[in-house]
């Protein structure tokens, strides 16, 4: 396609996610991990012989269980959404 360069991927992600609830005496909180999707897909245009230049969007997700401690544990939270980057850089 001359120039332009479309592509699209997906693959595993490692997405984390966080909680914290403060009420002014006393403060809870949590993190975790957990393995889940991704999907994503741009175009980047080949300015010159090596520079490219292009926009990308990604899609992931995975559900993150937060351990508050003392019993107290939410289940499946969903982590992830959409992300948004740009492509500055050379080829060869």
């Amino acid at each position: 396609m001359g120039s332009t360069h479309p592509y699209a991927g997906g693959g595993v992600a490692l997405v984390g996610a966080g909680a914290e609830f403060d009420t002014g005496t006393f403060d809870v909180d949590a993190d975790g991990t957990a393995i889940g999707l991704w999907l994503g897909g741009g175009v980047f245009w080949r300015l010159g012989s090596r520079f490219n230049l292009g926009f990308d969007a990604r899609w992931s997700r995975a559900e993150v269980d937060l351990d508050f401690g003392q019993d107290i544990v939410s289940r499946g939270v969903q982590a992830g959404g959409f992300h948004g980057g740009v492509t500055v850089g050379f080829g060869w």
